[in-house]
């Protein structure tokens, strides 16, 4: 397994045992995520947003989740129904990349009945 990815994990459990990100942690995990794959990127994006709604850090949180969108994010079920989101849901710009990722998603939806 590539050591970033173990990184990451390492990370990822200190983060829910402290509930707590640390800027050199969110540095190395925004590093991590800055992959050339579009959907590691924009997973690995995901899964910093959650820490940092975990950590009670929303606007960080929203950022990360940009972050993903522009990663071509095509998870409409994660916007609308992960619980650590819900706080940004009613936030104008999170409505904006939802609504971004919803025409995402019913384009392989269309995709895939047209095949």
């Amino acid at each position: 397994m590539p050591r970033n990815v173990v990184r990451f994990g390492e990370i990822a459990c200190r983060i829910f045992g402290t509930q707590t990100v640390e800027p050199t942690d969110l540095d190395e995990l925004v590093t991590t995520a800055r992959t050339e794959s579009v959907r590691l990127r924009a997973s690995r994006f995901q899964f910093i947003a959650e820490f940092l709604m975990f950590a009670g850090r929303p606007d960080e949180a929203l950022a990360m989740i940009e972050e993903s969108v522009a990663a071509q994010l095509q998870d409409h079920q994660w916007m609308q129904h992960c619980p650590m989101l819900a706080p940004l849901r009613g936030q104008p710009r999170f409505g904006e990349l939802a609504a971004i990722v919803a025409d995402r998603a019913r384009a392989v939806i269309a995709a895939v009945l047209e095949s």
